[in-house]
């Protein structure tokens, strides 16, 4: 009877790094597929928001001679579309919340975009983003509110005035 020869130390180690080099590759194709989809969509989903963007300032630009109350309702929708975009955007990446609420309301000729989650709070108003929010809300005369506390979620207001 011939024993069994069981395979040395370095063969077991050369065959399980042959199983984990071909398990881990899959992994990150895997993941590399995820990534590609991921980035489609957010590339699609931008272009959608830029093409629509784009009719909205050209809807604008058309009506600002022989309408121009209509033409700042039109760039108030696409700057509260913005605000409240990024709001949510800030609160999915940032806030580690369950919950984000918006609320939109037009009171008194003026249009309110409210953006609140019960994520962790402490945004920081001069920060990049939220000062380019904050611009573009001023350049309607609008006003932008954040109040963060840390511990005790974000809530964004944006009131944009439709008239004059």
């Amino acid at each position: 009877m011939v024993p069994l020869l069981r395979p040395s130390r370095e063969q077991e180690l050369a065959a399980r790094v042959d199983v984990l080099t071909s398990t881990r590759a899959g992994a990150v194709d895997a993941q590399a597929s995820e990534l590609q989809r991921i980035e489609r969509d957010l590339h699609d989903g931008a272009q959608a928001r830029l093409v629509a963007l784009a009719m909205n300032l050209g809807m604008a630009e058309e009506k600002l001679a022989s309408d121009p109350e209509q033409a700042r309702a039109l760039l108030a929708e696409a700057a509260t579309y913005f605000v409240v975009a990024e709001a949510l955007a800030n609160a999915a990446k940032h806030s580690d919340g369950a919950t984000v609420l918006v609320r939109l309301a037009h009171r008194d000729g003026v249009l309110v975009a409210e953006v609140v989650d019960d994520g962790a709070g402490g945004a920081d108003p001069a920060g990049a983003g939220l000062v380019g929010l904050q611009r573009r809300v001023e350049a309607l005369d609008g006003t932008l509110r954040i109040v963060s506390p840390p511990g005790g979620g974000t809530t964004l207001r944006a009131e944009i005035p439709l008239g004059r």
